[in-house]
């Protein structure tokens, strides 16, 4: 009991007002849809719907934000599968079905079933209580239910992939950080192996080299660059341009 009152208030601090926004928002949003898909032939049914549903609708699209909130809560960094987020929307859906027969009573509710500007009653062999019972559950909690179950998925999905798009830029950098770290650790190991100065010394060498013996000195100019090809490979492959074999260095 304890753990699960520990993961609902980490579910609850985890919530911002833009999650409440976005909630409201998608609560407002499936009150107009399905006032509008049960509007039949009347006009002045449709405002007087939307007002008596947006409450309920808002109340439910919180609940299955408080059941999204419970299944990040437990899965930290890694992206739950999409399964717990359907067993948590219909587990949520299950308590707004539920909800809406306990509260029939108390939800008002305009009559649905219109034809010839008259309102068609349901049968009276149902006692009343029972009646307004199944009707508001099958009505206001049916469509409630729905309208945050596929919305429930929707978000599961598009997080996931989120999540998945994240997860591959994040390794592509991690690969292109080892890489400069490889190259890095080549080129100290190249100045570790070859000295600058030596370098300079050697080409100095041999530039004096081609006023006595040409051949001789060309001989030492490709030794001098296989040396530098065989220490810093990567260097020469990608970042500097390929030095000349047995150029000439003029005096």
């Amino acid at each position: 009991m304890r753990g699960a009152m520990r993961r609902f208030t980490r579910a609850w601090a985890a919530l911002t007002w833009r999650h409440w926004a976005w909630a409201t928002a998608l609560g407002i949003l499936g009150t107009i849809t399905i006032a509008i898909s049960h509007f039949d032939v009347h006009a002045h049914w449709l405002p007087q719907a939307v007002l008596l549903r947006l409450p309920w609708f808002v109340l439910c699209a919180y609940l299955f934000l408080l059941g999204i909130a419970w299944v990040d809560s437990a899965s930290g960094d890694s992206a739950p599968s999409l399964w717990r987020y359907a067993c948590a929307a219909l587990g949520v859906a299950v308590i707004c079905v539920s909800l809406a027969a306990s509260l029939a009573l108390y939800i008002p509710w305009p009559p649905r079933n219109v034809e010839e500007g008259a309102v068609i009653a349901p049968p009276k062999d149902i006692p009343r209580e029972v009646r307004r019972r199944l009707v508001i559950a099958t009505g206001p909690g049916r469509d409630a239910a729905v309208f945050g179950f596929l919305a429930t998925i929707i978000y599961a999905r598009l997080r996931n992939a989120r999540r998945l798009a994240l997860n591959l830029s994040q390794a592509e950098l991690g690969r292109s950080e080892a890489s400069r770290a490889l190259l890095a650790a080549r080129l100290a190991a190249a100045r570790a192996v070859i000295d600058p100065r030596e370098v300079i010394e050697r080409l100095d060498a041999i530039a004096r080299m081609y006023e006595e013996d040409m051949f001789a000195a060309d001989r030492q100019l490709d030794d001098l660059i296989a040396l530098l090809r065989d220490a810093i490979p990567r260097v020469r492959e990608e970042n500097a341009p390929s030095l000349p074999t047995g150029g000439k260095i003029a005096s």
